[in-house]
């Protein structure tokens, strides 16, 4: 029996309601939508005469196609959007009063909200299939390879140069969550701040946050030395254990160093550190064989 596509069809409305309840529109129908629709079927069709398994599945394979060509455009669209980042383009714009107006600039950033992608022009944001034109500009094409070079320290730990309101420069650390464009130049923001800095103006990179990096630099150059530390003695006070520094890491954040022993120590609880144990700088030396001490 061949799959009763008569019935899917006329039953596609009652299921389609049900799907735009929940948000979602014909074009938006999954294959939950498929099954629910040839489980309708199954439920209703002639136990005598049931239905051609074959052309069940080949009427699956059908549809995951689809949402596999549906998923393909998806991504060329998003592939799209971005290309247009640091490039100067047209759009075509309906103010609330009903009147086409053309708004030119260059494109900050892509965002994809609700799953469509919108372009940022001037500050503000407009639906992708508004753009119509992409125009010619001198500096288009070096912003967006400034911009794309820029894109490498998103996730990254920087040092650079900023200036306050007076004009005196100090330096800035924190972590790269996005980059723009802002007079023509890429330029970083950092913690998701609202700030955003030239890209030129970074002096340092990291894959690690600053202060660890310092940590351990610092935690470093004492292996090979002999430390003393304060240990917890688990009646609230400490004790002081001695040892030389075998090895450094990182956990979570904080620096440890490890002493021949074995045991491990944040690098705060260091008290002191010298080159040598000091009793190995005057040893007591050995009594000669066959003599009375």
């Amino acid at each position: 029996m061949a799959i009763n596509t008569d019935f899917l069809m006329e039953n596609s409305n009652r299921i389609t309601t049900s799907s735009a309840i929940q948000g979602k529109g014909v074009e938006e129908m999954g294959m939950d939508d498929f099954f629910n629709l040839l489980v309708a079927q199954m439920t209703n069709q002639d136990m005598m005469n049931p239905a051609d398994n074959t052309q069940m599945v080949a009427q699956m394979a059908q549809f995951s196609a689809l949402q596999a060509m549906n998923t393909v455009a998806e991504y060329q669209q998003s592939t799209n959007a971005l290309s247009y980042v640091g490039k100067n383009v047209t759009i075509a714009h309906v103010t609330e009063a009903g009147d086409m107006v053309s708004i030119t600039g260059d494109v900050e950033k892509v965002t994809f909200y609700d799953g469509k992608p919108q372009v940022y022009v001037n500050g503000k944001a407009y639906d992708l299939y508004t753009v119509m034109q992409v125009n010619s500009s001198s500096g288009s094409s070096a912003i967006g390879s400034a911009l794309n070079s820029a894109a490498s320290y998103i996730g990254k730990y920087v040092t650079l140069t900023a200036e306050r309101k007076n004009g005196d420069p100090y330096d800035l650390s924190g972590k790269v969550t996005s980059v723009t464009v802002k007079g023509g130049k890429a330029h970083v923001i950092l913690d998701g701040g609202d700030e955003s800095y030239a890209v030129d103006s970074i002096t340092d990179v990291s894959t690690a946050p600053i202060e660890q990096k310092q940590n351990l630099s610092e935690a470093a150059s004492y292996i090979g030395k002999y430390v003393t530390v304060a240990v917890d003695d688990g009646n609230g006070g400490t004790v002081s254990r001695s040892g030389y520094v075998e090895d450094v890491e990182m956990r979570d954040g904080s620096a440890f160093i490890t002493l021949r022993d074995g045991s491990v120590h944040q690098l705060s609880s260091v008290t002191r550190v010298r080159n040598t144990d000091p009793g190995e700088e005057n040893p007591i030396p050995d009594a000669p064989e066959n003599e009375e001490v």
